[in-house]
């Protein structure tokens, strides 16, 4: 094997553009309130 020896390789590859599609307005805000106590929950929505 030498340095300035050229292989050629063909690779491909499968990639997922789109998983779900939701129809409809898209909304200005998102809260992700997963793991958060009750109590805190207005207070994040400040």
């Amino acid at each position: 094997m030498t340095p300035y020896d050229i292989i050629e390789q063909s690779i491909s590859n499968e990639i997922v553009l789109i998983e779900n599609v939701i129809v409809g307005i898209v909304p200005s805000t998102y809260y992700n309130l997963e793991g958060m106590e009750q109590s805190n929950i207005v207070d994040a929505m400040k």
